[in-house]
């Protein structure tokens, strides 16, 4: 079985490839796609303390993203937080007390649009005080 050589590229603009053989050389143009190593730019920590300065937990830069589900658990599996639309923000309560600070799990399932990929992913976030 032959591999091929992988090049990651994760910018804007679209990429140009040259692959060639002793018989041939053919140039391609991959068209440039937003693919965020964290896949939808949540942070990992804020912290709601009132200082209005990372006071809430949301997406950074979700053009995009359409957000079919996204669920937050506390270190015991309860539900703390539950959001469906990319315009969310969590400001750390539950029940409407402040949440302790600690590391939180949550699980996302997104979709990339226009380019219609869906994906999870599993990930934590600290609230820290």
């Amino acid at each position: 079985m032959d591999t091929l050589p992988i090049q990651f590229v994760n910018n804007f603009k679209a990429n140009r490839i040259s692959l060639s053989n002793l018989c041939n050389a053919k140039e391609y143009s991959l068209p440039a796609y937003f693919c965020p190593m964290n896949p939808v730019g949540l942070p990992s920590a804020f912290s709601p303390n009132g200082d209005n300065h990372n006071d809430l937990w949301k997406l950074d830069g979700s053009k995009g993203i359409l957000i079919h589900s996204l669920i937050v658990f506390n270190r015991w599996g309860e539900k703390v937080f539950e959001a469906n639309q990319p315009n969310f923000a969590w400001d750390g309560t539950y029940r409407g007390q402040a949440a302790p600070a600690g590391v939180y799990s949550y699980f996302i399932d997104y979709e990339y649009i226009p380019q219609n990929i869906r994906k999870e992913y599993k990930g934590s976030v600290t609230i820290v005080k």
